[in-house]
């Protein structure tokens, strides 16, 4: 998967608003594919939208779109994560940019 620049990276984040656009959390922020490429989508700035780390470890690979989202979902707790990563087996570890 392509690395996105870290200049399209802090447009997307400014352009919503520095959060997590399901949860609204501002930390571990993540640059996620609202179309994954495994699907179609593309690696294009009307595709990308930010999610916190645990957010889009549940989306996976839904095509789901939180951008305009009024509604605000709670966090997801380091339990749920947790069960979440087991479930699915993903080992990977999200790093602060």
């Amino acid at each position: 998967m392509p690395i996105i620049d870290n200049e399209i990276r802090e447009v997307i984040y400014a352009r919503d608003g520095y959060r997590c656009l399901r949860c609204h959390r501002e930390d571990r922020l993540t640059i996620d594919h609202i179309i994954p490429l495994s699907k179609g989508g593309s690696n294009s700035m009307d595709n990308y939208q930010t999610l916190c780390s645990p957010c889009n470890l549940w989306k996976g690979n839904m095509v789901k779109s939180f951008i305009g989202n009024k509604h605000i979902v709670p966090p997801i707790s380091a339990v749920e994560e947790k069960i979440m990563r087991l479930q699915t087996g993903t080992t990977m570890r999200f790093k602060k940019r």
